[in-house]
């Protein structure tokens, strides 16, 4: 469904650059359609069509906003690539010293090693299990897990996993691959 967006926006954008010395106005009737496209082809067609337009500062800045988001996600998808296939009750073998070896069967049972809410005292989480708090089931971790897929993975580490931001990425996979 994205690629026939992109295509239509991109069609409607030659469509208006074929027409933009015809009449006043164009420029930010294109403007209004390229704004608000999610391609960077349809911001690539307005800067060819106004090169000097009113919104062609603007509009580098979002195709290169672009670029950026597709380089972070090449790499992102190369880590996720890397950690591969995670299963419930098979070791972790991507993550920090806390979660490699062990499963995610077995890692709510485990003590955090960062507090589960930013400020809680010490004594309320060090040495305690997520059981004491939650009752986790494999259904409701495959939920939590879930929400990970649609998740920009820049965004995991806005909030401190109490096992670490690399324990999502363990879960984001294990989520894509239907929670087995």
């Amino acid at each position: 469904m994205r690629n026939l967006v992109a295509a239509a926006s991109v069609f409607f954008a030659c469509s208006f650059a074929a027409q933009a010395m015809e009449g006043p106005g164009m420029e930010e009737d294109f403007w209004a359609i390229a704004s608000q496209s999610e391609s960077a082809e349809t911001l690539n067609a307005f800067l060819e069509a106004f090169p000097d337009g009113k919104h062609a500062e603007e509009a580098r800045a979002m195709v290169d906003e672009f670029a950026e988001d597709d380089r972070r996600r090449e790499f992102e998808e190369s880590i996720f690539a890397m950690v591969g296939q995670v299963t419930y009750d098979a070791p972790l073998s991507f993550g920090n010293e806390a979660i490699i070896g062990r499963s995610l069967s077995n890692i709510t049972e485990l003590s955090p090693i960062y507090p589960p809410v930013e400020g809680l005292p010490e004594s309320y989480w060090k040495n305690e299990d997520c059981g004491s708090c939650h009752q986790w089931t494999r259904a409701d971790l495959c939920t939590q897990a879930s929400t990970y897929i649609e998740k920009k993975p820049v965004t995991y580490q806005s909030k401190q996993h109490p096992f670490g931001g690399l324990l999502k990425i363990n879960m984001r996979n294990w989520a894509i691959g239907g929670c087995q």
